[in-house]
Parts: C-alpha cells; sequence; structure tokens
C-alpha cells in the first residue's frame, strides 16, 4: 500500500507539473500570436486546464483518503497487537 501511495504521489506531482508546463506555453501562444484562431486555440487550452483542475483535486482528494484508510488500518493493527499481547500476558505470565 506504501508503494501505491508514492506512485499515486509521483502521478500527482506529474500532473500538476503538466497543468503548469501547458499554462505555460498557452500563455506564450497568446502573447506570440494575435490571430483570432490563436485565441480559439487558448480558449480550448483554459477548458481543458479547468478540467485538469478538476482531475487533479479529485486525484488528491482520493490519495490522501488513501493515506488516511491506510493510516487507520495500520493504528487498528497496532492496537490488535498491544491487546493480544496484553492477552497472552494475562493467559500466560510469565
Amino acid at each position: 500500500m506504501l508503494d501505491t501511495l508514492q506512485k499515486m504521489g509521483r502521478h500527482l506531482d506529474d500532473m500538476e507539473a503538466a497543468g503548469k508546463l501547458v499554462g505555460s506555453i498557452n500563455n506564450e501562444v497568446l502573447e506570440a500570436y494575435k490571430a483570432r484562431s490563436s485565441q480559439t486555440h487558448a480558449n480550448a487550452i483554459e477548458e481543458w486546464k479547468k478540467i485538469h483542475a478538476r482531475v487533479t483535486e479529485r486525484t488528491r482528494f482520493f490519495l490522501e483518503g488513501t493515506r488516511m484508510a491506510t493510516n487507520l488500518l495500520k493504528d487498528a493493527e497496532d492496537e490488535s497487537n498491544s491487546l493480544a499481547l496484553n492477552i497472552s500476558n494475562t493467559v500466560n505470565p510469565k
């Protein structure tokens, strides 16, 4: 699970970097070209960026939820081990 979380974290970083790169390229196009077609292209890129931002945010939400679930499971396992040790020492005192 930890490996999956690390991979998801790297994927999220890559998604955010891609969004920034697309935004930067779009700004360059808008500054360099003043044709109507470049504005149409820029509008389409802006729409893509909005969708990308939603997907990135949902991915982040999923990643955080998965991290929380993993921590809860680890805490439950630790508590279970502690209770089992206490029972074992009561039943079989040293």
